[in-house]
């Protein structure tokens, strides 16, 4: 083997590279003001005075980038209003990894208040996320998983997928507070990824069907159901949207529960007289069900269906299948 000559070509793919990504144009919108900055600095003060000094360099050259000031890590988390208090004009978001109700209304609480006060328009976002399983059906199908395996098997279960879908739920119940949320799908540990891309080939996981019916959602101006409040603990849930027109709304249907469940939202108050359904349902199999090479579970695809129906004194009943989230538009004409 003549290795010289495999050095010699190595060493001129590596210039090409670097040559390319010089002359490249990469526009970063927005960036973390350091990884994990909890492990390199010991106080609040401390870090907020590097993201002063970052901050200024950083927009001194591209004065349209967004900066986000880390919130994660017992002390940073501690001090965010000390942080505020010093980096707050230097910093257009924080940059969180919680994903608990508790942390972040007490977070968009304090930049709300700080905004207001200051007039700026410093808003949340998540970098990095896992999805813990939040209500205690999937909690404690998944866990006995866990005990039983040393490896994260949880993550790559469809009460994890499922799960997900309650997440973005939240994230969608903060609205315009929220600039963006990172869910971690292809790092630290493969099992929880939307692809999977093993030796064995190419694979989508079950949060992959949840992410696919997000992206295409309607939903854009959340709506507020008398008599409930949405909670991310409970195994049945319910929300509700107008589309970008408000002319349909957007229903989100959430069941853990091993048996289906019915629901019935009075709409005698709307303005609108709905008679079409237009639903998507993801029905999954059991909550511990694992997709991996070594369990070769059916993937869990969308099924859409389209009906008229009439309300029932202004009230609209919907079945809820077992282990499944749906999407369903309700309007006052037929889809297309």
């Amino acid at each position: 083997m003549d290795c010289h000559r495999i050095f010699k070509s190595l060493f001129s793919i590596s210039l090409a590279a670097s040559s390319l990504l010089l002359t490249a144009q990469f526009v970063v919108a927005q960036t973390e003001l350091e990884n994990e900055a909890f492990r390199w600095f010991s106080t609040a003060e401390e870090y907020a005075n590097a993201c002063v000094v970052y901050s200024t360099a950083r927009k001194a050259v591209d004065p349209s980038i967004e900066l986000g000031i880390c919130t994660y890590g017992k002390h940073l988390n501690d001090g965010l209003q000390t942080m505020l208090e010093i980096a707050g004009d230097h910093v257009d978001f924080l940059a969180d990894r919680g994903v608990d109700q508790a942390n972040l209304d007490r977070k968009i609480g304090i930049i709300r208040d700080w905004n207001r006060r200051h007039g700026t328009e410093i808003r949340y976002a998540n970098t990095e996320y896992f999805v813990p399983p939040f209500d205690r059906v999937t909690a404690e199908s998944v866990e006995k998983l866990g005990e039983q395996s040393s490896r994260n098997l949880p993550n790559a279960t469809w009460g994890y997928g499922l799960s997900w879908a309650n997440l973005l739920m939240q994230w969608q119940r903060y609205g315009g507070d929220v600039v963006f949320a990172a869910y971690n799908s292809f790092v630290n540990d493969h099992f929880h990824s939307v692809i999977d891309t093993p030796k064995e080939g190419a694979f989508l996981r079950y949060p992959a069907a949840v992410g696919s019916l997000f992206r295409e959602s309607k939903a854009r101006w959340l709506l507020k159901l008398d008599g409930y409040e949405p909670d991310v603990r409970q195994p049945l849930q319910a929300q509700v949207a107008w589309n970008g027109e408000k002319t349909e709304l957007v229903v989100y249907l959430y069941n853990a529960h091993a048996e289906e469940r019915q629901l019935t939202f009075d709409l005698s108050a709307m303005s609108k007289r709905f008679n079409h359904a237009r639903a998507t349902y993801l029905i999954g199999p059991t909550l511990n069900t694992v997709r991996s090479v070594k369990n070769d579970s059916p993937m869990v695809v969308p099924e859409t269906s389209e009906r008229r129906f009439s309300l029932d004194g202004g009230r609209w009943n919907t079945i809820v299948p077992a282990h499944s989230f749906a999407e369903i538009e309700l309007s006052e004409k037929h889809h297309h």
